[in-house]
């Protein structure tokens, strides 16, 4: 007999007769079983025969078992949810642990001219361009670097603006536009501030005490142009990447080793200013 087939009049509770008796039967069997299940599986609940708020003995004693078994229950909820996300299975980001590679093209190091011919009437023409990514496809990066000398003393992007403008307001004062060491009280104060180099955090301050400086010779500058992948937008930010990741790999002298700060877009902006 079911116990769902009873009229609505059989089910206040109180009834006494035989059906009902049977049905309360069955009731029990069916708990019992559920019971039973959850033993098999090792899930050892209190079987749920009294209603919410009973102060039986037995319920009493069930109490703690049902705490101890939600806290446990918590516990392996949390601890699934992290072997899930240590097992790359949560919401994580997508790229996969190894090298990473940059989503993009770098030509390499090219046309190295110096400084007085990048400064002169007639500089070759990347070095005066101001590409647009949007139609020319590519951004500029350059690295300017000590004669006969492997490692560089700066390497810069110059976005919206070309090669030539940028150099031209790193060594504003400091070189000539006919290459040389400006013969100024700046330039001499500044050359005096190489025994303190390393303290300095402004890659660009670091860049024109080494230019200032007599042991310094004859100054190079070399382009280089960087494409995108598609789907990738080449933005300022895409371009500094590359900037970065060669600063990193070459360790230019004025190499500060964080990212480029504010202090340096300032005195950029005032040097241009200046010029």
């Amino acid at each position: 007999m079911n116990a769902t087939s009873l009229s609505k009049s059989h089910r206040a509770g109180g009834c006494g007769c035989r059906r009902c008796r049977d049905a309360a039967g069955t009731a029990d069997a069916l708990t019992d079983t559920v019971a039973q299940e959850f033993e098999a599986v090792r899930e050892n609940w209190p079987p749920m025969r009294h209603a919410h708020g009973c102060r039986c003995a037995r319920c009493r004693r069930g109490e703690p078992l049902i705490e101890r078994l939600a806290d446990q229950t918590l516990s392996t909820a949390l601890r699934h949810a992290q072997n899930r996300a240590e097992a790359g299975q949560g919401f994580e980001a997508q790229t996969p642990a190894g090298k990473i590679e940059l989503p993009g093209t770098f030509s390499g190091w090219r046309g190295s001219l110096t400084v007085a011919v990048l400064f002169g009437p007639n500089p070759p023409a990347m070095f005066t361009r101001k590409p647009k990514p949007s139609t020319d496809g590519f951004g500029l990066l350059y690295r300017v670097y000590e004669e006969f000398k492997q490692q560089p003393l700066y390497i810069g992007m110059a976005f919206g603006t070309s090669i030539r403008d940028r150099i031209l307001s790193h060594l504003y004062r400091v070189i000539t536009k006919a290459g040389q060491k400006a013969k100024t009280a700046q330039v001499a104060n500044l050359a005096q501030r190489m025994s303190t180099i390393g303290s300095i955090q402004s890659e660009i301050e670091k860049l024109r005490i080494l230019a200032a400086h007599p042991s310094v010779g004859t100054i190079r500058v070399q382009y280089a142009t960087v494409t995108a992948n598609p789907g990738y937008p080449l933005t300022p930010k895409f371009l500094h990447v590359f900037e970065a990741a060669l600063q990193v790999l070459e360790k230019p002298r004025s190499y500060v080793g964080s990212a480029r700060t504010f202090e340096d877009a300032l005195e950029e902006l005032l040097e241009d200013d200046l010029a």
